[in-house]
């Protein structure tokens, strides 16, 4: 009962913290003042040390007059050393000259020191102090003598000469050098030690002193009177804000406000940082942002965004599946696009449905009839807006050809129309409107509708000429996609890749080929039969595709296995490009002859003479000799997938003279899926193409006779040659200035023919960490 009664029974209430907002919204003004109020704090008065041998602090009244006139140095010591302070004194035989001193009022026994130091220095002589006592010797020899002492506020360096050591704990060492150099104190006093964040000062007492003092009145905790206020900004971007704060606040460059108050816009938060001497500083910034951040700015309005790494056709395509509901085949419509001089089709949609089922045939057109018939009409879109009408079918006549199926229009808001059907033949020039049509083509069905908009009344279109992406959007949905276009436009990685395309003659030495040559001479003890790729980077999946298979490590390049070839056999290179292509796209080398290849004949009755007809054939174009196409992928571990598709081509009965519409092509195409390390080589072989030529030459009649008809043939030949091709591939990833660099300058050293080394030691794979490449 007693200690009931005893208890104390007083409510206790929570200490009040320093910050004016404690709430974490995201929508709510965070707010934290400074300590002190902005105005910074000086360092703690200093309480003097009594001085070694004066015993404890010497009462106010408890003072010397020190009085003296061309006095030798000797005398002044004897006096203040032995007869007032009463310790014991050496003086250096070389220290002479005399002291000149008046006091004018009494001196505290603790000062007396300090002041005989600065008589001291007129005879260029320190005080220096130790076990022994006091020495008074030369300055040059003071060197390396002394106590150390470690300095803080409230306590003062002893007096003699020493070294003091000065932690610092808000500011950097090499701020307080810069401010003291040369300025507070004299030249080589100071010392840095970047390390640990102290400053070394070094000489007499008064001196360290007074150093001391001004190091500790600039170590102060600038931070605890500074106020900082997070302002998040809901109608607006922080970047035009800020701009538009400091010609308020006047808080630019050599403005009036420039120390006081500073604002930096954080886009991540979407919100203004501003930190301010003083708290009103900070609340009329809080009242100024209020007022810029109205709901007026928040109208809904056109944002076009500058597209810096990406393609804004791509960009706009996943934004307008991801936000408008759009389908991925949508954006990719020609008629969704800003090309210049062209319109826009916005790629958005509402509910849709399924394609329209326009199947019509078109109405062919009369032989007298310069036009071409129509096409088929486009379907309806299955439980969704209007499907696409189909266009008007192909003409014929009008010297150059009829008008073009056109797409229709996606009905109420749905998805966009289908193409329509493919225009027929066009006429020649020379028939002009003698020449009748062709039968117009099937008109298209009407494109899918788009599925439901998550964000109702946005708009997003590419603009190809100028690489932007235009938005129209309120304010909070733009920032929603401004944070995706942030994720999406990135700095892309590029790839460049060395091939070196070789045929290689096989003889009796290569009869089997390149891979059980090279196995055979042992110029490589690793290789692959086409199972499992060797040195596979960690992680990765091995690789299975048709022909042999090797990878050769980062310094055995391409040379060195064709110089062993060259010894047993003839080598020839077709090709040597090298290439740079950007991650994940295709690229493509052709070197060679594009030949005429007939698709198609019709003939065209006259329109006077029924008897008379034309014949029109229709001919395309096909690429033949060295074509390369590779799409390089970089995975998160730093190695590349190539998707590779090589084709070596050529005409087998094309003729200089007559041209043959109807062409042999004799092909080798390879077509793999790879994966190696970067700065790795791997080589493809296997395809091997054989030819047989014959010549035989002799007597007719007599060469067929059986037996004896050998006799009468002087020529009879029969060549056999075998070749085979090899494939050398060499990827790089290029991720800034210095791997483009050591690009360029192997590609130098190749046109100069010098030998190509690379910083990787013989058969490594160079290593990435997993999420390196992003």
């Amino acid at each position: 009962m007693d200690q009931i009664r005893a208890a104390d029974l007083q409510p206790r209430f929570p200490q009040s913290t320093p910050t004016a907002d404690t709430g974490t919204g995201a929508n709510r003004p965070q707010l934290y003042y400074g300590s002190s109020g902005g105005q910074a704090t000086g360092p703690a008065a200093a309480s003097p040390d009594p001085a070694p041998g004066a015993g404890a602090s010497t009462a106010p009244g408890d003072g010397v007059n020190l009085n003296f006139e061309d006095t030798p140095v000797s005398a002044v010591a004897k006096v203040i050393l032995g007869d007032i302070l009463g310790v014991g004194y050496s003086i250096d035989p070389r220290v002479q000259g005399t002291i000149s001193l008046s006091s004018g009022r009494p001196v505290p026994k603790s000062e007396v020191l300090f002041v005989l130091e600065s008589a001291l220095h007129t005879s260029n002589a320190v005080l220096v102090h130790d076990a022994g006592g006091y020495h008074i010797v030369p300055a040059d020899d003071a060197i390396g003598s002394g106590h150390v002492d470690r300095a803080a506020a409230g306590r003062n360096a002893e007096p003699g000469y020493g070294i003091s050591v000065v932690p610092l704990r808000h500011v950097s060492v090499q701020t307080i050098t810069k401010l003291l150099e040369s300025f507070a104190t004299k030249p080589g006093s100071i010392r840095a030690d970047p390390t640990n964040n102290l400053v070394l000062v070094v000489g007499n007492g008064t001196e360290r002193r007074t150093a001391v003092d001004t190091i500790l009145s600039f170590d102060e905790d600038w931070m605890a009177g500074q106020s900082v206020g997070i302002f998040p900004v809901h109608s607006t971007q922080p970047e035009p804000l800020v701009a538009e704060l400091e010609k308020i606040l006047d808080s630019g460059e050599d403005g009036l406000s420039q120390r006081l108050v500073k604002l930096q816009p954080v886009s991540r938060m979407n919100a203004v940082l501003v930190v301010a001497r003083k708290p009103e500083l900070l609340r009329a910034a809080e009242k100024w942002i209020s007022r810029l951040d109205n709901s007026a700015v928040a109208s809904t309005g056109v944002k076009v965004y500058k597209v810096r790494y990406g393609d804004c056709v791509k960009i706009a395509k996943l934004l307008s599946v991801l936000f408008t509901g759009g389908t991925p085949g949508t954006a990719e419509s020609p008629t969704n696009q800003i090309a210049p001089g062209g319109g826009a089709t916005a790629l958005s949609a509402a509910a849709g449905g399924q394609p329209g089922q326009g199947q019509t045939q078109g109405l062919g057109g009369q032989q007298q009839s310069p036009f071409g018939g129509l096409g088929g009409g486009g379907g309806l879109g299955g439980g969704g807006g209007l499907g696409g009408g189909g266009g008007l079918g192909g003409g014929g006549g009008l010297g150059g050809g009829g008008l073009g199926g056109g797409g229709g229009l996606g009905g109420g808001g749905g998805g966009l129309g289908g193409g329509g059907g493919r225009g027929g033949g066009a006429g020649t020039p020379e028939e002009g409107f003698e020449t009748a049509g062709f039968a117009g083509g099937f008109g298209g069905g009407g494109g899918p509708g788009g599925g439901r908009a998550l964000l109702p009344g946005v708009r997003i279109l590419p603009d190809v000429s100028n690489n932007t992406v235009v938005i129209y959007a309120n304010a909070e949905t733009y920032r929603l996609i401004e944070k995706a276009l942030d994720q999406l436009d990135r700095p892309q990685l590029q790839v460049a890749v060395d091939v070196t395309i070789a045929e290689v003659t096989l003889n009796d030495s290569l009869s089997y080929g390149v891979q059980f040559f090279l196995g055979r001479l042992g110029a490589l003890n690793n290789f692959n039969t086409g199972v499992e790729a060797i040195n596979t980077p960690d992680g990765a999946p091995p690789t299975t595709q048709p022909g042999f298979n090797l990878l050769i490590g980062s310094k055995l390049t391409p040379h060195v296995i064709i110089h062993a070839l060259q010894d047993y056999t003839t080598t020839k290179i077709l090709s040597n490009p090298s290439l740079v292509v950007v991650n994940n796209q295709v690229a493509t080398l052709t070197v060679g002859n594009q030949i005429p290849v007939e698709t198609g004949t019709a003939n065209v009755l006259s329109a006077t003479t029924a008897a008379s007809s034309t014949v029109f054939n229709s001919v395309s174009y096909q690429n033949t000799g060295i074509i390369l196409r590779i799409q390089p992928r970089i995975n998160a571990n730093g190695s590349v997938s190539l998707d590779i598709e090589q084709e070596i081509s050529e005409c087998a009965n094309c003729s200089t003279t007559t041209p043959n519409l109807t062409p042999t092509i004799n092909e080798r195409r390879v077509k793999s899926s790879i994966l190696v390390a970067n700065g790795q080589t791997v080589l493809l072989a296997g395809l091997i193409s054989e030819t047989q030529n014959g010549e035989r030459a002799g007597v007719p009649l007599l060469d067929q006779i059986p037996i004896i008809g050998e006799a009468f043939t002087p020529t009879n030949t029969r060549n056999l040659m075998r070749t085979e091709l090899i494939i050398f591939i060499r990827p790089q990833v290029i991720r800034d200035g210095v791997d483009a660099s050591v690009v360029a300058e192997e590609l130098r050293s190749k046109l100069r023919g010098d030998k190509v080394g690379t910083a990787h030691p013989p058969g490594a794979v160079t290593p990435y960490p997993l999420g390196l490449v992003q």
